[in-house]
């Protein structure tokens, strides 16, 4: 017998693939999971480098996560490097936008 990936209840009716009862439970197991992974990559950077990634993230949102998993790969040793790097880029591109 299978069971929902949620919330336990039986799968009786449902697909032989279906790992929850209902769209509800399927979006909660979203949830757990992101949040699950949230709080990973919060233990795994040291505070400087969560400090620098949020950082980066108020003024590069879509490149912070990029760079944060950067960071995880090489190492503490490569933070200020990276966000260095990201930033220095983001002005250039800047200054000749405004061109």
């Amino acid at each position: 017998m299978r069971i929902c990936g949620s919330c336990e209840n039986t799968l009786e009716g449902k697909r032989s693939d279906a790992k929850f009862c209902s769209p509800a439970c399927k979006q909660r197991g979203r949830r757990k999971r992101v949040a699950a992974a949230a709080a990973d990559r919060q233990r795994t950077l040291t505070p400087e480098g969560r400090r620098l990634v949020d950082n980066l993230a108020a003024v590069l949102p879509a490149t912070a996560g990029r760079v944060e998993n950067f960071i995880l790969q090489n190492g503490a040793d490569c933070t200020k490097a990276a966000v260095g790097l990201v930033l220095s880029a983001y002005s250039e591109a800047r200054q000749l936008a405004a061109f």
